[in-house]
């Protein structure tokens, strides 16, 4: 089934690469990413050294609740 899909999407290609299909593309954040990513910048800037192959984990810690802001 993966070979089915586009890698860039995740879309069926059977349905993808059909002209008469339309498709609108949204703006989202994930979370999990975003905190990742950030990690790796500071990371990166605290050390000030190339940190090719080094790998950032993204774990779920909790829900925050509406009195944590």
């Amino acid at each position: 089934m993966q070979d089915e899909t586009c890698r860039g999407c995740g879309h069926l290609l059977e349905e993808s690469l059909d002209e008469a299909n339309d498709y609108e593309a949204k703006r989202i954040t994930c979370f999990a990413c975003q905190a990742k990513e950030r990690a790796e910048k500071a990371a990166s800037e605290r050390e000030g050294a190339d940190l090719s192959g080094h790998k950032m984990t993204v774990v779920h810690v909790g829900r925050r609740t509406p009195l944590d802001g």
